[in-house]
């Protein structure tokens, strides 16, 4: 799974550092030991979730999305994120997630993408 924050660029240098440490608070709650929660660059995360199919992962992103509305972060109201969520089973699955995380940015600014079988037949690897 990737997740992208959207935070209010005007007030990233303030907060930023805050925002960061409560939202990856947030995950740590949800998340098993079994999986990986790591940062993948600027405002974008990953969480590999090795004993899980796509439907729980992304019962796993409902949760986590949900979560993160309602918790108030140091210094902001609120934030939002989208969610990329793909299955293991590719060696190059990653691109799939990219994919659909452009698509959940794209829509929303509160979304969750599913990278699906079909997906994978209309997409180059």
């Amino acid at each position: 799974m990737q997740i992208e924050l959207h935070l209010p660029q005007s007030l990233l240098h303030q907060v930023g550092d805050l925002v960061l440490k409560g939202f990856s608070e947030q995950i740590a709650q949800c998340i098993r030991k079994t999986d990986t929660f790591g940062r993948w660059g600027g405002e974008e995360f990953v969480i590999i979730c090795p004993q899980s199919d796509q439907q729980q992962t992304k019962v796993l992103a409902e949760k986590l999305r949900t979560r993160i509305l309602e918790y108030k972060f140091e210094g902001l109201d609120q934030i939002s994120a989208s969610f990329g969520v793909a299955s293991y089973q590719v060696s190059r699955q990653y691109q799939g997630t990219t994919t659909v995380l452009a698509e959940a940015s794209g829509l929303s600014e509160t979304q969750i993408e599913l990278f699906t079988e079909d997906d994978k037949l209309n997409f180059e690897f």
